[in-house]
């Protein structure tokens, strides 16, 4: 298991302090749900945060702002496709992945601007923490599509499916 110590973003377990459930069966290949939260400090001093859950495990009755240990959360819900999504199989792509949704975020909030982004990306699965493979791969191409930008992400996984 990963652990974040000196992670600049908030601990991802944390949202598993979250007030109320994601959707019943909403899970990625493997039986995953990913969770994501990350930070970008701007060169002009303003930090921002944000949430992002894997498909549709948002419920439409879920919060678009949360607050998780005093952190006020905005949450990304949708993929706006900024950044090209990546094939994880022949037949499965990484589109509307957490990790996904919210390097689109940033992308569009952010594009040419210089900025720390900070991502802990955190699952349930046993055996493969953090990002899956097209995340990873959609990762490296938003790097490159903002180089202004320095990009950490921390990955870890709460272990509890296999």
């Amino acid at each position: 298991m990963q652990t974040y110590t000196g992670c600049p973003v908030a601990n991802p377990s944390s949202c598993n302090q979250l007030p109320f459930r994601f959707k019943q069966g909403c899970r990625r290949s493997g039986g995953h749900t990913s969770s994501v939260v990350g930070t970008v400090c701007t060169d002009k001093g303003k930090t921002e945060y944000y949430l992002s859950v894997n498909g549709k495990a948002w419920s439409g009755t879920s919060p678009t702002n949360v607050n998780i240990g005093g952190v006020n959360y905005k949450v990304i819900v949708s993929d706006s496709k900024s950044v090209p999504s990546a094939q994880n199989s022949d037949t499965q792509s990484n589109f509307n992945h957490a990790e996904q949704k919210l390097f689109s975020h940033i992308q569009d909030a952010y594009k040419g601007q210089k900025a720390n982004v900070n991502i802990a990306v955190q699952n349930t699965s046993r055996n493969e923490p953090g990002m899956c493979t097209g995340c990873g791969n959609t990762s490296q191409t938003f790097a490159e599509m903002n180089k202004e930008f320095n990009v950490n992400i921390y990955q870890g996984s709460t272990g509890t499916n296999q």
